[in-house]
C-alpha cells in the first residue's frame, strides 16, 4: 500500500495542473477586438513581369514572361510548353518523350531576334537537351507587329529541366519545368 500513495499523489497533482490550464481559446472576433485586425495585402490586378538584361538574368517558371533589354531593343519574351509526346514503353510508364516548346518575342522597341542557337537546355541529371527548330530557326520581332514565334523540340526525360536564353553570349533568362510523362 505504501507504493500506491506516491502514484496517487502524482495523479491528483497532474489532474489539478490540467484543470488550471486557463480559459478556453478565444474566438476570432475576440482576438481581433483585443489585438486589432491584421491587414492582408491584395494581389495586384496584373502579375508583375520580371525585367532582365545581360547583367541581371532572371529565373522563371515555364510560361512566365520576362521584359528583356538587349543591345538595340527591348522585348517581352516567354517560353511556353512543353507539349510532350511520350515514347512508347512496353514495360511501364515512359521515361522519355519528345517535347515541343514555343518561344514568343514581342518587341517594345528596336528589333529583337531570338534564334534556336540562342537556346540551351539541361535536365536535373545534367543531360543536355538538344534543341532543334521546327520551321524558321529565328524569331524576329519589331514594335507594333504580332509577336514573333519560334518553335523548338527536344527529347526530354522524366523530371525537372530548364531552358536558358542567351543573347550575344550573356544569359538573359532561364525557364524551369517538369517533364511529366505518365
Amino acid at each position: 500500500m505504501r507504493n500506491g500513495v506516491p502514484a496517487l499523489t502524482l495523479v491528483v497533482l497532474l489532474g489539478l495542473a490540467g484543470c488550471s490550464a486557463g480559459a478556453a481559446p478565444d474566438d476570432a472576433a475576440s482576438v481581433v477586438a483585443r489585438l486589432g485586425a491584421v491587414p492582408i495585402p491584395t494581389a495586384p490586378a496584373v502579375a508583375p513581369v520580371e525585367r532582365a538584361d545581360a547583367a541581371h538574368p532572371q529565373v522563371l517558371a515555364m510560361g512566365e514572361p520576362v521584359d528583356a533589354t538587349v543591345p538595340g531593343g527591348a522585348a517581352r519574351v516567354s517560353v511556353l510548353g512543353p507539349e510532350i509526346t511520350p515514347a512508347p514503353s512496353p514495360t511501364g510508364p515512359p521515361e522519355q518523350g519528345s517535347a515541343a516548346f514555343t518561344v514568343q518575342v514581342a518587341a517594345g522597341s528596336g528589333t529583337v531576334a531570338v534564334a534556336a542557337t540562342d537556346l540551351s537546355g539541361r535536365d536535373d541529371h545534367g543531360r543536355a537537351l538538344v534543341l532543334t527548330s521546327m520551321g524558321p530557326a529565328t524569331a524576329v520581332s519589331v514594335p507594333g507587329a504580332a509577336p514573333a514565334t519560334l518553335r523548338v523540340t527536344a527529347e526530354v526525360h522524366a523530371g525537372a529541366a530548364q531552358i536558358t536564353w542567351r543573347h550575344a553570349g550573356a544569359a538573359m533568362a532561364l525557364w524551369t519545368f517538369n517533364a511529366e510523362l505518365d
